[in-house]
């Protein structure tokens, strides 16, 4: 949540970079992390590097809350099948009916 008064700056850039870049990024995360080979019940990435990777950079200055200015990147690869809708929410189950939670559901796409 950003305090609309708290004097926050934050900044994201994002941009389209090399794919072999995107591939090295991410090899490099999965080592350190070591994940090597995706994490579990990831979506494939497509290995042609020769496909754009997208790149995110976030950087956070708020001093009432941060010693320092704090920032975090993040690159993305394509994927080998279509993007499928995800749900993203808290718990999927109800716990006190116990039975699975009821997911709304749009009419139409939001875009």
């Amino acid at each position: 949540m950003i305090r609309a008064d708290a004097g926050v700056h934050v900044v994201e850039r994002y941009r389209l970079i090399d794919g072999a870049a995107a591939k090295q990024a991410q090899d490099t995360y999965e080592k350190r992390e070591g994940r090597v080979g995706g994490a579990p019940g990831a979506m494939a990435v497509d290995p042609d590097t020769s496909l754009k990777g997208l790149q995110i950079q976030i950087t956070v200055e708020d001093p009432t809350m941060y010693k320092t200015t704090w920032s975090a990147n993040a690159t993305y690869r394509r994927g080998r099948g279509p993007w499928l809708e995800q749900i993203c929410a808290e718990d999927s189950f109800n716990y006190a009916e116990n039975k699975p939670a009821e997911i709304p559901r749009a009419d139409k796409s939001d875009f």
